[in-house]
């Protein structure tokens, strides 16, 4: 289950009902459905902080005391990444190609290791989201030359994944099932590949 949103919501003043329409913490909800993993969008710096390495790690410490697993959904952006809008930190406007390969590395880490910091090893990080076409556009977009450039950056995150702890299974997510226009040079380097679809405007995915 997706809980990115949820610490956001709760500063609003949203409360959870179970299916008896008693009140309680989110968590537990998921968990007595049979929820037993969660997903967490990691922003790098986002207005609010929502998103942020503190709110990550909050909500990953409530994850983890019920017994829960963790996914990191990096984004390496501070707001949403999808295919149409794959805009770099604001911290990072300005950096080369090779500065932008050791910002993905590090940013990567530091919250891998702010987690590991209050016990918590995630079991699967996400590198990018709906990367189909690359990441900060046009330097790493694979339909704009940038295709090595992509690879860079998805072998940086990795690395500071399996540096951090080598049983992190590191994800590569699209937004549909064709990786044609992706980069063959990482294609052993992770172990799984998510594909991202948003059931109210687009065809399920059939997979054959």
């Amino acid at each position: 289950a997706d809980i990115g949103f949820v610490s956001q919501m709760e500063s609003w003043g949203t409360k959870w009902l179970d299916k008896n329409g008693k009140q309680k913490d989110i968590l537990q909800i998921l968990k007595e459905q049979g929820i037993n993993n969660v997903r967490l969008r990691v922003w790098v710096n986002p207005n609010g902080g929502w998103c942020g390495k503190a709110d990550v790690v909050k909500m990953a410490k409530r994850a983890h005391a019920k017994g829960m697993g963790i996914m990191l959904s990096f984004h390496y952006s501070d707001s949403w990444a999808d295919p149409g809008t794959q805009d770099r930190p604001a911290a990072w406007k300005d950096h080369t190609v090779a500065q932008l390969e050791q910002d993905v590395y590090d940013h990567t880490k530091d919250i891998i290791t702010a987690l590991q910091a209050a016990g918590i090893t995630p079991r699967w990080a996400q590198i990018g989201n709906e990367t189909k076409r690359g990441m900060f556009y046009p330097t790493c977009q694979t339909n704009k030359g940038g295709t090595d450039n992509f690879a860079r950056m998805l072998k940086a995150g990795i690395k500071a994944c399996h540096d951090c702890d080598s049983t992190i299974q590191t994800i590569i997510c699209l937004d549909d099932e064709n990786f044609s226009s992706g980069p063959s040079s990482v294609s052993r380097s992770f172990e799984l590949l998510q594909l991202a679809s948003v059931w109210t405007i687009q065809q399920p995915v059939r997979m054959t």
